[in-house]
């Protein structure tokens, strides 16, 4: 059964949020804390280089000196618009069963069990990449696998055992997120199953 502070907190998180949380669903699916990140520069600056490759594709003719000519050009296009695409919405979702990450297709996510602390940065996370998108840095532990977007805190969490020994986020409202983040590793519900 839950205990009378995690209630607290959670209405408190409720009332920041402004967003019920669903009981009828199974445990792993009721959602305590989403959050979706737009990342519009990056997204707009792949876009921008997708068009441009479909310009030099139209443009330029067979007989003019490029690495890549005319139709060759669309592969570099669909990668682009593919890359824009998937990369423009970061997904964060804190649920009873753990913790899930998602850019597009590419996703991550942990029970609460493999969490041992998390964590708000107060900058950049020393040693890792800057930038966006997914990136797996060397730290003096072992890796950390970091789901950024520009501008925005990030939240680290720190792994019992796992293929990471860290695991970063960015969000936009890191104490929301953080709360969420203690309470789950403090009761642990994906154990009770």
């Amino acid at each position: 059964m839950f205990q009378l502070p995690f209630l607290r907190k959670l209405s408190q998180l409720i009332r920041m949020g402004r967003k019920q949380i669903r009981t009828d669903l199974p445990i792993q699916d009721r959602v305590i804390y989403e959050e979706r990140i737009f990342s519009r520069n990056i997204t707009f600056i792949f876009l921008t280089i997708a068009f441009l490759f479909l310009f030099l594709a139209e443009r330029f003719d067979a007989d003019m000196y490029l690495p890549i000519k005319g139709q060759d050009m669309f592969f570099p296009f669909f990668l682009m618009l593919a890359i824009a695409i998937n990369f423009s919405v970061l997904k964060v979702k804190i649920t009873f069963w753990g913790l899930f990450l998602r850019f597009g297709i590419l996703h991550y996510e942990t029970p609460w069990g493999d969490i041992k602390r998390a964590y708000i940065t107060p900058g950049e996370i020393k040693g890792s990449a800057k930038g966006w998108g997914i990136t797996l840095t060397s730290i003096e532990e072992g890796m950390r696998l970091s789901y950024s977007v520009p501008g925005k805190p990030k939240v680290v969490c720190q792994m019992k055992s796992d293929l990471f020994n860290e695991v970063a986020f960015s969000t936009s409202r890191p104490e929301i997120a953080l709360t969420a983040l203690r309470e789950g590793i403090g009761h642990s519900w994906g154990k009770s199953g």
